[in-house]
């Protein structure tokens, strides 16, 4: 177990507004909340509001990264500047770490211009005289590990500038799916409500159906074929969903043999390959995961009711512990509740009679109570076992009174680890201690993570959901290992260059997959070793891979590698000669660094459109207007929100049979709730009425639901609220 000295430091606190600094992980990654504005060029310290108008996602899967391409039309709707100035718009944002920048686009009327890459102070250059002459440019640049800043000149009026950003995205793993965040993050940054997303999953050859791994939340990946792009898997997400829900995740299932997953790209014997790996498969789990989770609440401090809570929190433990481990449960109340003395087996019926028993927490913090609460109980189950941390707490956010109530809760003697998930999304305070910034408890549970081996995930700025985070906490609550080293290697030939997602002196989790990308020369069949320190124990297990299969890749997959690459050079020194390789593999591969740019300029003689790049934005997706009415015409709900009873109207189109079309209610985890049959014919108007019960005719929690009409030719969804 590790454990580290205490640091008693001054600290500084301003409001979410002031400081861009969001998601706090024990590794150290911050990312800042989204910024977008316009301004004239001219005062320029005079930023306005901007507004995105469309946004469109397309996701492509390459092994252990996913390819995403971000569609996004500003205007200068809602700044109040001058609607005939020329004006810039400035967007400073984050991408999920690890990410690959591989490309910019602009579009110029209807052409699109595809970005050059060049080192920053050319393209630096250019730009601002650009600006100055007031023609057409787009400028894209990597300002840290994560964060990325885009201008677009110029904006007119009602005018709209559409730009593309494709990066590559490294997966993270659910079993044998890998999931990536949609950017909804960055939609957040609009100043009116982007009205919907659009994304389309194009498939790879290998992977199967894509899903959000949140659940279906009233929408659902559809397939859809195009003449000339070919198949692909669509989905709208509509505005009471974005409203909903603060982030999603797409899950692509991925073919995985005994726990392992190649891809090559073979350039003669010689190129990139890319390996996942899944611990648990290849080690088996031969020591039940014991999970104790700690529930406390502050109303103030979230968005999600104390109902919605505990239900997302019984999915995850539902959905990621097995038969063989146990669990328990403790909510925040005046005084603790837990539901057991000792550890209960993790099966369906067992968690659901817990969370049925203890009912919700309180509406207000305990946070001191509950973590002595759950220290006290896995020191005398055997001092073995995991805390799971899940607050919306900031009672302490200064380091003073943090390091009281860790002195108190006497962590010296404490022998299990604590993942923590903070939830708090409203009010969030962030205080400067040390030279760092916090948010919220941000302090505190980062200490008490690093002393017990834990992780500490906070939802607030990070882009990612309460129940992906929910999952991360208790996957990693399994068995650690140590010392790992991933060594590949080819029965002819060798491998170099390998950049492996574990580090061998850090903790990693059983049940996370591990990830490695690196080049070889030679010739098959590969093998395996793998290698550590598993419940105290060394291992070392090598791994056959016989040619079929080895699923075959493309050139995107030395562009992860150079992505790796330039992300490794980026972290060490900053020698001439590291810069120089630097903008030589940025300039030669077209991955975005951070001494290059994407520059892209308006059409000239030297400058042409794209003729090889393909809008996937103006993919069908949905049904469109004339086939099916607008949602408000369709589906109606009243009075919304309502206590005891809700009437549904809705008006059947005219285009489908008679029985062919349902309402559907789903939770906010996307779990049916009730389903009506609608046997009436096509363009007749008919009233249902929900009481607010499930099929089982149990009474329903408070909190959101969402109302799906569901036809041949599409869904129409609408959100109610129950009190």
């Amino acid at each position: 177990m590790l454990h580290g000295n205490l640091h008693f430091l001054e600290g500084t606190v301003v409001k979410s507004s002031a400081i861009l600094v969001a998601f706090v992980l024990v590794c150290g990654s911050v990312q800042a909340d989204p910024r977008l504005g316009v301004l004239d060029p001219d005062r320029s310290w005079d930023v306005r509001p901007c507004t995105i108008e469309e946004a469109f996602v397309s996701m492509r899967s390459h092994g252990v990264f996913v390819e995403v391409g971000l569609y996004l039309s500003f205007s200068s709707r809602g700044s109040g500047l001058s609607q005939t100035e020329q004006l810039e718009i400035e967007f400073r944002f984050d991408l999920p770490e690890g990410s690959i920048v591989t490309d910019s686009w602009l579009w110029v009327g209807d052409e699109i211009i595809r970005a050059y890459i060049l080192d920053q102070w050319t393209a630096s250059g250019i730009y601002e005289g650009i600006v100055n002459r007031r023609r057409d440019p787009s400028i894209l640049f990597k300002r840290g590990p994560t964060e990325y800043e885009l201008r677009v000149y110029p904006v007119v009026g009602p005018e709209v500038r559409k730009v593309k950003i494709t990066y590559l995205v490294p997966a993270s793993y659910v079993e044998s799916k890998a999931t990536v965040p949609l950017p909804l993050d960055l939609l957040g940054a609009s100043t009116n409500p982007v009205p919907k997303l659009d994304v389309i999953v194009w498939p790879d050859g290998a992977s199967g159906e894509p899903g959000i791994l949140e659940g279906q939340i009233g929408a659902s990946f559809i397939p859809d074929n195009d003449p000339e792009l070919g198949p692909y898997h669509r989905l709208r997400v509509d505005r009471s969903i974005l409203d909903a829900t603060p982030a999603l995740t797409v899950s692509v299932p991925q073919p995985f043999r005994d726990g392992v997953h190649l891809s090559v790209f073979d350039k003669a014997g010689a190129g990139y390959y890319q390996l996942a790996l899944q611990p648990a498969q290849l080690l088996g789990r031969a020591q039940a995961r014991r999970v104790a989770v700690l529930v406390d609440h502050d109303a103030a401090n979230s968005s999600l009711s104390p109902e919605a809570v505990m239900s997302q929190i019984q999915w995850a433990l539902e959905s990621y512990l097995t038969d063989g481990d146990v669990f328990n449960l403790f909510v925040s109340q005046i005084e603790v509740r837990s539901y057991s003395d000792s550890w209960v087996p993790a099966d369906s019926l067992s968690i659901q009679a817990a969370f049925a028993a203890l009912g919700t927490p309180a509406q207000y913090s305990s946070l001191p109570s509950l973590l002595k609460s759950g220290i006290d109980f896995v020191k005398s189950a055997g001092n073995e076992g995991t805390l799971m941390l899940v607050s919306a707490s900031d009672q302490f956010k200064h380091n003073e009174t943090a390091n009281v109530l860790i002195r108190d809760l006497d962590m010296a003697s404490f022998g299990g680890s604590i993942q923590i998930v903070d939830y708090q999304d409203v009010g969030v305070d962030q205080v400067r201690i040390g030279g760092v910034w916090y948010r919220g408890n941000g302090y505190l549970y980062t200490n008490l993570a690093r002393m017990t081996g834990g992780q500490y995930a906070s939802m607030s700025g990070s882009g990612a959901s309460f129940p992906s985070l929910l999952r991360a906490a208790v996957v990693s609550s399994g068995a650690d290992l140590t010392a790992v080293d991933v060594y590949t290697d080819l029965a002819s030939g060798f491998t170099y260059g390998r950049h492996t997602s574990v580090r061998s002196q850090s903790f990693h989790s059983i049940d996370d997959a591990i990830t490695q990308i690196g080049k070889f020369v030679g010739i098959s069949p590969w093998e395996v070793t793998f290698s550590g320190i598993h419940n105290d124990e060394p291992f070392s297990i090598s791994v056959p891979l016989s040619e079929d299969i080895v699923v075959p890749s493309d050139s995107v997959l030395e562009t992860s590698w150079v992505g790796k690459q330039i992300e490794e050079l980026e972290s060490g020194p900053r020698s001439n000669s590291a810069i120089n390789e630097i903008v030589g593999l940025s300039t030669s591969y077209r991955v975005l660094s951070e001494y290059t740019a994407f520059l892209a300029l308006e059409p000239s003689d030297t400058t042409k459109a794209c003729a090889s790049c393909v809008d996937e934005s103006q993919v069908p997706i949905g049904i469109e207007p004339e086939e099916l009415p607008a949602a408000d015409s369709l589906l109606s709900i009243y009075p919304n929100p309502f206590t005891t009873s809700a009437t549904i109207e809705l008006t059947v189109p005219r285009e489908i049979g008679a029985g062919s079309a349902a309402v559907v209610i789903y939770d906010v985890m996307g779990r049916e709730i009730r389903r009506f049959d609608v046997q009436a014919p096509g363009g007749s108007v008919q009233k249902l009425t929900w009481d607010g019960t499930a099929a089982d005719n149990s009474r329903v929690a408070a909190g959101v639901y969402f109302v799906v009409l569901q036809t041949e030719l599409g869904t129409r969804t609408a959100r109610v609220v129950r009190l």
